[in-house]
């Protein structure tokens, strides 16, 4: 990624009430967007927050930093929603989202970026490690049974199939629009949806940490919505 280019990466990044996140999050976005225009091996790096109704001063700390957009939900209308706000105005060729939680380190985003255009794929998963110390052991387990399932379901599968850094190209945007999405299911949906439809998909290992504040993960209610998007999907497929 040391040859000029022509090229613009997005990233889309959801926002509620991580205060105690922001700067370490969007510091080293831009340090990692200096690191890339300066190596022309981009034309563009923009940063996009969308935030989901904060109220915990996120607003005030985003606003400090220069050439980052905000946008702002009208209300609370969930992750999946944040997401896709930011994607329908994303101006890159390549697209990635992370969350602003400290679990995923922004630096990762350089080898997902990497891979995506070695390889021409049409989506790139972080996979992180389910039995590191950022990750709880029943998330980590539940993460691994999930993955089984899908397998299992759907003939193929990813290693994570929640993972919550991914970099995919623009010209599937409009199947990612269209997606389905409550409260927390557009993660499983956009992976379930990429195998059935055989996207051209790879993958690479991430780090992952410990969050900064408050976890707004539930894992028997993830779990519970993990099973209906399989069973809505599968009941699709059937059709």
């Amino acid at each position: 990624m040391n040859s000029p280019s022509s090229e613009k990466f997005s990233i889309v990044i959801p926002c509620l009430n991580e205060h105690d996140a922001i700067d370490e999050v969007l510091g080293k976005l831009v340090r990692l967007r200096e690191k890339l225009l300066n190596e022309k091996s981009l034309s563009q790096f923009e940063i996009i927050v969308v935030d989901d109704g904060s109220t915990d001063g996120s607003i005030e700390k985003i606003q400090k930093f220069a050439n980052v957009t905000l946008l702002r939900q009208p209300q609370n209308l969930g992750y999946g929603a944040c997401l896709k706000k930011g994607f329908s105005l994303a101006e890159g060729n390549w697209i990635g989202f992370l969350d602003m939680d400290c679990t995923y380190d922004p630096g990762d985003l350089e080898g997902c970026l990497r891979k995506a255009r070695e390889t021409d794929a049409d989506i790139v998963f972080g996979v992180r490690p389910f039995w590191g110390v950022g990750m709880p052991w029943l998330r980590g387990f539940g993460n691994f049974v999930f993955s089984k399932i899908v397998r299992v379901c759907f003939g193929k599968g990813s290693d994570d199939i929640a993972s919550g850094l991914r970099v995919f190209h623009e010209r599937r945007r409009n199947q990612i629009l269209n997606l389905p999405h409550d409260r927390f299911d557009f993660g499983f949906s956009l992976t379930i949806w990429a195998l059935m439809h055989r996207w051209k998909i790879q993958q690479i290992p991430i780090s992952y940490s410990l969050r900064a504040g408050e976890s707004k993960l539930n894992s028997f209610r993830d779990g519970l919505v993990f099973f209906r998007v399989v069973l809505q999907l599968l009941r699709a497929r059937s059709h």
